[in-house]
């Protein structure tokens, strides 16, 4: 760093300047040693400004608040005098400039005139006056003098955090350390989890078991310290104690008086120099019990999956539970248990699952009910359209039962069951004695004896939560509120939601309406094979087969269809991310003033360029699988019957990879067609943003209005032009007048 002290050749002021403040080893210079360089310049010491003004200049500069302009570092030849109140009231100090011509002249009147207009309070103008003599007849021009000091307003006692948890004793909280290490060799928690680089699990003193609303710890009352006062007289109210600091609280709410638990699992607690350390690992070990229903025609699990690091069910834990209520082997099958599992896993809460039925018996001329879908924990079941939902055969003489523990149910103990009645969305065919019940239409079906019928739209009242689960559906879906993170919802029709998702997944075979947007936290989803219209999207992803509509704007998202993107509202903006818009785009805003990064693509099939990529990936890893196999015929004891399924496994993947490569040739060309696409700005197109289109790139430079980019196959590269608002018959009549 470099300073100077001249003189400014055409106001003939003196002036401090400095360079080089951006070097890490910048050293300022001292108030004395800049005050010896004035002197030695010719500048009289008396009419240097003081050391404070100094200071607070250079302070400026080191904490960023100005740019190191140049500092005039002599007085005003004028005389001043001013009070300079603190912004709290609590100091006031009287500044007085000496006239440069009159250096030991001190207007008093108009000073003590000044200080009796001011409202302070205790004013000792006796010990004022004898320092403004003094100041009149010393050689310096500038002095700051304390007129009054309020008194400073004093905090209450700190406040404490009153624990409500109760800390495992050692023997407990070791045997969970490794449970939850165990569970990151298991794959049942993310290794980060655990070996959490600011929080670690190694780290923690203590450890607690901790369920989702659970108080862990209060605040103590606050208390207020006693009042200040300022300098004309006023109260200031004390100050509350300060808050204990609380650092991580990952997992875990924190209001005013409270922190609570957000979720269940073990709390993790590590107390240091800089304050508490509270995070909670999700943690919840899985629970079944089996129910048989009073009538024996029904067994039930009642499960709930664990959570995080806890442990998961299994299928000796499902078995056993159905053996405490003596429920025989062959009553169910691993496939049914697997497929509880795998409905408790999808379900944030616990869940009833039937695992077992007993068959009715059927009263003599009456018809025997063999339903063709599987109900699972409910009586409702999605399904598809063409899906045969029940057999009915109609038994002259009757049928015995059978309950759940195989014991037998006489037919006189039976009721006479007549065909159930069906409306337009169930078909029913007859073949003698039998009728078959197939669906007409996807959606919800309905288990009844008397009334079969599908209902193809849903309705979700409420958020979708953890209260909720997730919801997948065959037909149409209208959620009336909002869908909370970690959800999930797929809808076999359209879906529409009046409100906002967090970072969940929205899928839909048809169309999605969004009276709402989405926050997505960069992994939040909506994927439909139709259109797509809502109201604003920020950090998400967005995949449609058809167009996207957006009414406000769309914020560093991973936009991808095979239409078009139009955003129309206010402020109509596509600011960061990227879109690959197979039709283009209309927007009013691209980019941002900011100078943001935003990559558009257009005028291709990027579809085809997904399955591009996942060919590709299959050829990769078929390659990997040929060089195991390679490696493993290489190996002396390979046994000769390995051998052979080796070679038989080489052949398969050969051909795989032949096939594969065709398909990649032939897509590639399909990739390389143009569609007939634009990218129309109505608004403003700033820096920062990349179009491209057939590999070729086009970079904005400078902020442009009111055009339009498109791509021209035969120059083979990107156009910019204004955008032309004659209507056609305009154009068609112009160009008749000049031919």
């Amino acid at each position: 760093m470099n300073w100077t002290i001249k003189q400014n050749d055409h106001n003939k002021k003196w002036y401090f300047s400095v360079s080089g403040v951006e070097s890490a080893d910048c050293v300022f210079p001292q108030y004395e040693e800049m005050k010896a360089r004035a002197v030695q310049a010719g500048v009289p010491a008396e009419n240097l400004i003081n050391a404070r003004q100094f200071e607070r200049y250079l302070d400026k500069i080191v904490y960023g608040k100005t740019l190191p302009i140049p500092l005039e570092i002599e007085l005003d030849p004028s005389f001043d005098a001013r009070l300079i109140i603190e912004s709290d009231k609590t100091k006031a100090v009287l500044y007085i400039r000496k006239a440069k011509d009159a250096p030991h002249s001190v207007d008093k009147k108009l000073i003590t005139n000044m200080l009796n207009n001011s409202g302070i309070e205790n004013i000792d103008f006796k010990s004022l006056d004898e320092k403004i003599t003094a100041f009149s007849a010393a050689a310096e021009r500038e002095i700051e003098l304390v007129v009054a000091e309020g008194i400073l307003p004093q905090r209450g006692k700190n406040r404490t955090l009153i624990p409500h948890i109760t800390k495992l004793q050692n023997e407990q909280a070791a045997a969970l350390r490794k449970k939850l290490i165990h569970a990151v060799e298991t794959a049942r928690e993310q290794a980060q989890v655990i070996y959490d680089k600011d929080f670690p699990l190694s780290e923690a003193q203590y450890l607690a078991v901790a369920a989702k609303n659970d108080l862990l710890f209060e605040f103590s009352q606050s208390e207020i310290g006693e009042d200040g006062m300022d300098i004309y007289g006023n109260p200031i109210p004390g100050l509350p104690g300060n808050d204990p600091f609380v650092l991580d609280l990952r997992n875990v709410e924190q209001t005013n008086d409270h922190l609570k638990a957000a979720c269940s699992g073990i709390l993790l607690l590590a107390q240091n120099n800089e304050g508490l350390k509270l995070r909670i690992i999700p943690y919840k070990d899985a629970e079944v019990k089996a129910v048989i229903s009073e009538d024996n025609m029904e067994a039930i699990l009642v499960m709930e999956s664990g959570k995080g690091a806890g442990s998961r069910l299994s299928l000796s834990q499902l078995k056993k539970a159905l053996e405490a209520v003596n429920l025989p082997e062959n009553r169910y099958s691993d496939d049914i248990l697997k497929d509880a599992m795998y409905e408790a896993h999808l379900s944030s809460r616990a869940i009833e699952f039937t695992v077992s039925r007993g068959i009715e018996p059927v009263a003599p001329h009456s018809y025997k009910f063999d339903w063709k879908v599987q109900f699972g924990h409910s009586n409702t079941v999605s399904v598809k359209r063409g899906d045969v939902l029940l057999e009915t055969t109609l038994l002259e003489a009757g049928e015995k039962g059978v309950d759940v523990f195989g014991n037998i149910i006489e037919i006189d103990k039976a009721e006479v069951l007549k065909l159930p009645q069906t409306d337009t969305t169930v078909r029913s065919t007859q073949d003698g004695k039998k009728v078959v019940f197939t669906a007409a239409a996807a959606g919800e079906f309905v288990k009844s004896t008397e009334m079969l019928k599908i209902l193809n739209s849903k309705t979700i009242s409420t958020d979708v939560n953890n209260e909720t689960g997730d919801i997948l559906f065959a037909g149409d879906i209208i959620v009336n509120g909002n869908i909370d993170a970690n959800r999930s919802i797929k809808a076999g029709g359209s879906l529409t939601v009046n409100g906002d998702a967090g970072i969940s997944l929205l899928y839909t075979k048809e169309s999605l309406l969004m009276n709402g947007g989405i926050r997505g936290g960069s992994r939040g989803t909506v994927w439909t094979k139709n259109t797509m219209a809502l109201h604003f999207a920020e950090t998400a992803r967005l995949f449609a087969g058809g167009n996207i509509y957006i009414d406000d704007y769309c914020f560093r998202c991973v936009v991808k269809t095979n239409g078009e993107l139009a955003i129309s509202g206010e402020p109509g903006s596509f600011i960061g991310g990227n879109a690959h818009a197979a039709r283009g785009m209309k927007v009013r805003n691209l980019g941002d003033y900011k100078t943001v990064r935003t990559i558009i693509s257009f005028g291709q099939d990027y579809l085809i360029k997904d399955r591009i990529e996942v060919y590709e990936k299959q050829t990769q890893e078929n390659l990997a699988a040929l060089a195991r196999i390679e490696s493993e015929l290489e190996n002396p004891a390979t046994p000769a019957d390995r051998i052979q399924e080796l070679r038989e496994q080489k052949v398969i993947l050969l051909k795989s990879n032949t096939a594969l490569g065709i398909k990649i040739f032939k897509l590639k060309e399909h990739f390389e067609s143009h569609i007939p696409s634009a990218v129309k700005i109505t608004g403003t197109v700033y820096p920062g943003v990349i179009l491209e289109s057939h590999g070729r790139y086009y970079e904005v430079r400078e902020p442009t209005s009111h055009v339009v980019f498109t791509f021209d196959p035969e120059l083979g590269r990107i156009i910019c032009k204004p955008i032309d608002e004659k209507p056609a018959k305009e154009q068609s009549s112009v160009l008749t007048e000049l031919e």
